[in-house]
């Protein structure tokens, strides 16, 4: 900003050393002027410089404002195209099981929470300390969303709103499963067929940034079950 106020200072130097060899070009038809500027073209001139640099600072200010909230918009929309990736890829291959001893692929199943499983070597036995269980849980009071695979955690999305992410399910018929944080029994996890997630992504001034929603059938367990 100190260059724009140089060049803003600079021009209204120029104007006025411009101004004042016209009036020294129609000296001849009226009284010899006194050399300098008078106390009015100062305070014109500095108000014209007034003018002119709050007009720039203010567009200079909605300018970073404007490319601060496109690369917010850009960081959620990957962010979220990540989680949803991610979530599809492992929901589609809940309860692969190669040898047929009819795993369950969603062992917990909340409006936060998701647990699933899958026999990835084909020997019977899901090991919950390997990749055969995979758990997404979020955290509304931090606004954390992790992806936990065996033993390892990994935060997935952080800062999401409390109302950001949850999960629904449905049924064959495609209605509703009531769930909320204190999750589904047996018999209804039992029943779902389809998960469908819901994520949104805040500005800091609360206002929307991004929002995706998807809903993925679960492949390895038939509809007709």
């Amino acid at each position: 900003m100190g260059t724009i106020a140089w060049l803003i200072s600079r021009f209204c130097v120029s104007m006025a050393r411009t101004w004042r060899v016209q009036q020294r070009t129609h000296e001849h038809s009226g009284p010899r002027r006194t050399a300098g500027f008078s106390l009015a073209e100062l305070l014109v001139a500095s108000f014209v410089a007034s003018v002119v640099l709050t007009s720039l600072v203010g567009f200079a200010a909605a300018q970073r404002r404007f490319f601060h909230r496109a690369e917010e918009q850009l960081a959620a929309n990957q962010t979220l195209r990540l989680v949803l990736d991610l979530l599809s890829r492992d929901l589609r291959q809940a309860g692969f099981d190669a040898r047929g001893t009819a795993v369950e692929p969603v062992v917990a199943a909340s409006s936060t929470t998701l647990v699933l499983q899958q026999d990835d070597d084909g020997d019977g036995i899901v090991d919950s300390s390997s990749g055969e269980v995979i758990t997404y849980a979020f955290e509304p009071t931090t606004g954390t969303l992790s992806r936990v695979v065996g033993r390892q955690s990994m935060p997935l999305a952080t800062g999401l709103p409390a109302d950001g992410f949850r999960f629904s399910y449905m049924d064959t018929a495609g209605a509703a499963l009531d769930s909320d944080t204190s999750g589904l029994d047996a018999t209804d996890r039992a029943a779902i067929r389809r998960v469908r997630v819901d994520l949104l992504a805040r500005a800091t001034s609360g206002e929307p940034l991004a929002g995706v929603v998807t809903n993925v059938a679960l492949r390895n367990r038939p509809w007709t079950r």
